[in-house]
């Protein structure tokens, strides 16, 4: 049976989501402690936690890798082991090796095997991803050869290839430089505008300037705060002043202070972004 998510529907509805791994006969803390999560479809939303917070787990619940010991979890609008469901979308986990001796090729070509793609598309989609990621001239190039931000960059061009609805990314930019984040952030935008659901995983709040990002902050399993992370991460304590002389000339240190006491042009303010691990106090 096709579950089809309309726009109302949340991509993704965890509730009371829990799950504790098993050590030598006897079971650790929860490493999810029930745990609700909603995620709107065609958005972004970003798990924000520090190592051990619960991101990884979570995501490997989304993926269906395995099941969750309570509660209930709906990846567009049915179980994540539902077959239909596991076609439409696509996961990434934080840990994710392939053997060094393939190429970006290769993983691409796998890849779309998996999803059932003709030859013909995943060639063109390819092409695509290679010049989007920067990855022109390396696509053949062995991934034991390529930096760490190389692979990172190639494992992500996989993930993409295959036209899902949802896109389940565990801590995607691990290893990536500054330059080539903020493109991986631009190609995610692109996917959300065509309608495609990004739930990634992160512990940098930069990786929520997203139009419309959604923001979950775990620690030790359990969810502290969950909403617009615009809302979230503001400072009510302090704002920024963004200021834009009229005259170009005024765009010095001097000009601006002289010109605030009248301001002859545009002003901006916004709230000032505070630390999200503010939020686990």
């Amino acid at each position: 049976m096709t579950h089809e998510v309309t726009d109302s529907s949340p991509a993704v509805r965890a509730r009371q989501l829990s799950y504790t791994f098993r050590r030598w006969f006897r079971e650790a803390p929860p490493a999810v402690d029930g745990v609700d999560v909603k995620v709107p479809s065609g958005r972004v939303h970003v798990l924000l936690g520090t190592n051990g917070a619960g991101k990884s787990t979570l995501l490997r619940l989304f993926a269906g890798c395995m099941s969750p010991k309570d509660g209930e979890l709906r990846i567009l609008g049915a179980s994540p082991r539902d077959r239909a469901v596991r076609a439409r979308f696509a996961y990434l986990p934080e840990d994710a090796v392939g053997a060094t001796r393939l190429t970006p090729t290769d993983l691409l070509e796998l890849q779309g095997a998996l999803y059932a793609l003709a030859s013909r598309e995943v060639r063109a989609r390819s092409q695509d991803l290679w010049d989007s990621l920067g990855l022109t001239g390396l696509e053949g190039r062995p991934l034991g050869k390529l930096s760490r931000g190389q692979r990172r960059r190639a494992q992500l061009a996989q993930v993409l290839l295959p036209p899902v609805d949802l896109l389940l990314l565990d801590e995607p930019l691990s290893g990536v430089d500054p330059h080539w984040r903020t493109r991986v952030r631009q190609v995610l935008s692109e996917r959300v505008a065509q309608g495609v659901t990004v739930l990634l995983s992160s512990h940098l709040a930069e990786d929520t300037e997203f139009e419309e990002c959604g923001a979950t902050v775990l620690e030790r399993g359990r969810v502290k705060a969950s909403g617009s992370a615009r809302e979230l991460f503001a400072d009510p304590q302090e704002w920024q002043v963004r200021y834009r002389p009229a005259d170009r000339d005024a765009c010095t240190a001097e000009g601006i202070s002289a010109s605030l006491n009248h301001l002859p042009g545009q002003v901006e303010v916004t709230p000032a972004r505070r630390p999200w691990r503010d939020l686990l106090g």
